[in-house]
């Protein structure tokens, strides 16, 4: 009898994993180069234009700041020899130090107004390509999880991205199971003719 209760329990025991086994579903594998594919997305291009156009205006509002700056100091110079010329009186010279002086304070300010103005343009054009990056990718995700429910995939790897130690997340995979041209034929079904790729400045 216990013979028989021991091998009934193994039986259920192989019986139970077995149907369990059954229940899963049957792994099928895509992978995906988010990287590409942000990259050739047209909107990712398109917004890296206005980003180009946005930095480059930006260098040219520091570049006036600086030629402000310029005019201020030539000013300043001049009050300094104004200030050593004997030619001048005592109190002619002792004006034109004070001028000098004030002067030099509106150097500082400008320096520190074309400082404060590279800073913050600086940040707002980083975050603006982060969020703009994050959208994207939300986007991306959400077209490669509607691929993979399609096909029935079961699981998606990345093949883009690092790990902590700096070698690929995923070390070997088919070139079959890769989708990444798919996924950019749908992002750019939409996309104009002609856009022209500009480089943007990290």
């Amino acid at each position: 009898m216990i013979r028989l209760e021991k091998a009934f329990l193994v039986a259920v025991a192989v019986g139970a994993s077995v149907l369990a086994a059954q229940a899963q579903p049957a792994i099928s594998v895509m992978t995906v180069s988010l990287a590409d594919a942000y990259d050739g997305y047209y909107k990712t291009m398109e917004a890296n234009n206005k980003l180009r156009d946005a930095q480059e205006k930006a260098q040219e509002q520091i570049e006036a700041l600086n030629q402000e700056g310029n005019v201020l100091v030539e000013s300043y110079q001049e009050m300094v020899e104004q200030s050593k010329n004997t030619a001048l009186t005592e109190d002619a010279r002792t004006k034109a130090t004070e001028d000098a002086q004030r002067k030099m304070e509106e150097i500082q300010t400008k320096q520190a107004e074309v400082t404060q103005f590279g800073q913050n343009t600086q940040r707002a054009l980083a975050q603006r390509q982060k969020t703009h990056r994050d959208l994207m990718f939300d986007e991306i995700i959400g077209i490669v999880t509607d691929m993979a429910k399609e096909q029935g995939a079961t699981m998606v790897f990345d093949t883009s991205g690092p790990s902590v130690f700096g070698a690929p997340v995923l070390l070997y995979s088919d070139d079959a199971f890769d989708v990444t041209e798919e996924l950019l034929e749908i992002l750019n079904q939409d996309a104009p003719e002609v856009i022209e790729v500009e480089e943007v400045t990290e």
